[in-house]
């Protein structure tokens, strides 16, 4: 176990008010996949989606960006001063977490390029060959999430490297040095929160082909809890001197 932090999230995206309901919001969801690997850690919520971001890198020990229905690429204001904190937390040595459009923003913050992918929307249980044992133990050869996205990460930062990837999504999870750890897929998503969004998508957002395809994968196994492992190991950095 890892000694008390405070993680800062910084909340880009909002489900849909029925889901929110019964389901949580997305701060909630990072609670309960990280509590699960670290029972002591505290959390400060940030608003981003609403422009409330931190006064500094500082105000926390380590971060993490959440998922949205925006893209990376969008002109929203709050998007471009959420992008500058980035650079700012990059450049303070804190840890970094990003999930699905923080996992784009980040890429795109640091230098790569987001795109709407001309592979479609990958909805379901996905499954990505690791490329690198950053983190793993060394007998992981494949990682399985929950994915719901159309965006991609099209180009790289000179400093980003692979941990695991697909044919659909060739970089489903990335590292920066020690520093940052992000991922394409959703970590904190059960079923009991894809479902009903297919459903609410189906025919619509997401075409009838690909959510026939995702709905019979929605009851599959994950690793959940070996990526919030994973990306709880990337936060506690804040406890070392190498994140100072």
């Amino acid at each position: 176990m890892i000694p008390r932090m405070n993680v800062g999230i910084l909340e880009s995206g909002r489900p849909v008010p029925e889901i929110l309901q019964q389901w949580g919001d997305f701060p909630s969801a990072f609670k309960r996949l990280l509590g699960a690997v670290e029972p002591s850690w505290q959390y400060e919520v940030f608003a981003a989606i609403e422009g409330e971001l931190p006064p500094s890198p500082d105000a926390c020990d380590a971060w993490l960006i959440t998922g949205s229905r925006f893209g990376a690429y969008d002109a929203d204001p709050w998007i471009a001063a959420l992008e500058t904190f980035i650079k700012d937390v990059d450049a303070s040595g804190k840890p970094l977490v990003g999930i699905c459009f923080g996992h784009q923003l980040i890429a795109q913050a640091l230098g790569g390029r987001v795109e709407l992918s001309e592979r479609g929307w990958g909805v379901g249980v996905h499954s990505y060959d690791v490329k690198s044992d950053m983190g793993f133990p060394s007998d992981t050869a494949t990682i399985a999430m929950q994915a719901f996205h159309q965006d991609q990460i099209v180009e790289l930062p000179v400093q980003a490297e692979i941990v695991a990837s697909s044919d659909f999504c060739p970089a489903a999870m990335i590292q920066y040095g020690t520093q940052i750890r992000t991922v394409q897929a959703h970590p904190e998503f059960d079923v009991a929160f894809v479902r009903p969004l297919l459903a609410a998508r189906r025919g619509t957002v997401v075409p009838e082909p690909v959510a026939a395809r995702a709905d019979a994968t929605l009851d599959s196994p994950t690793d959940a809890h070996t990526v919030a492992r994973w990306l709880a190991d990337c936060l506690a950095l804040a406890n070392t001197p190498t994140a100072a």
